[in-house]
């Protein structure tokens, strides 16, 4: 259902995003477009600094909006640049600027949909991802798993968890470290019980540090805590 919303916003920001340009985009004003252009570009890394950088209301209350002005600002750059193409290509006339429309929209609309699509996908896959390094005072070479920012119950769901869980115990590792936020503010307390319940599956001793979300420090945005330190330490 989230998903569902998500892509829902995503579009309907794009398709207002789209909309209140359509008078510029019916001119040659070439540096205002231009300009419009360059502003659309740094708005792009800045909504996604915006959400990871800013860790109070805005990510927790309007998260999904910053999200949703991200991926629609990218279709929109595209659509910008496909119709700066076909308007260089094509022959000077008054049907170019319709032409223009009816390509630059959908083309902005289907790469909106195709960043969701990976977005979503990228979100429910675990890719294990193997590293080196080298210490004074080791005695022998150790091999262990990590991963943090797990997010059950909100990033992430719980089958993805279990595949996680599945790639460690095939891995030959010799304990698992999570560096933090298994879980969050918008994690239920069942989703919270679940989540640890799943990762006692792994096989190895398991050594946990706590995130900055892991005890729900900031639930008062999104409603208040949904379980307490003792539950969530009684999951552990």
């Amino acid at each position: 259902m989230a998903d569902m919303l998500f892509i829902a916003e995503t579009i309907l920001v794009w398709a207002v995003l789209y909309a209140v340009q359509v008078p510029l985009r019916k001119e040659e004003h070439r540096v205002l477009r231009s300009a419009v252009f360059i502003l659309k570009l740094i708005m792009i890394p800045a909504a996604a600094l915006l959400f990871v950088a800013i860790d109070w209301l805005v990510p927790y209350v309007h998260g999904y909006i910053l999200c949703a002005i991200y991926v629609a600002l990218i279709g929109d750059v595209v659509a910008s640049a496909v119709e700066y193409i076909v308007r260089r290509i094509m022959a000077e006339g008054e049907s170019r600027h319709r032409f223009d429309h009816r390509i630059g929209a959908p083309v902005g609309l289907a790469i909106c949909i195709v960043v969701l699509a990976y977005g979503i996908v990228n979100a429910e896959t675990v890719n294990e991802d193997i590293h080196g390094w080298q210490t004074d005072g080791l005695e022998r070479e150790h091999t262990f798993a990590f991963a943090s920012d797990l997010h059950t119950g909100s990033a992430q769901s719980m089958d993805v968890l279990v595949d996680f869980c599945r790639q460690v115990n095939e891995s030959g590792a010799e304990f698992l470290i999570l560096g933090g936020d298994v879980t969050d503010e918008l994690t239920s307390y069942e989703e919270m019980v679940e989540t640890y319940a799943i990762l006692s599956t792994v096989d190895i001793p398991v050594y946990l540090v706590y995130g900055n979300h892991d005890r729900q420090p900031n639930a008062h945005f999104v409603g208040g805590r949904t379980y307490t330190d003792e539950q969530l330490l009684d999951a552990i």
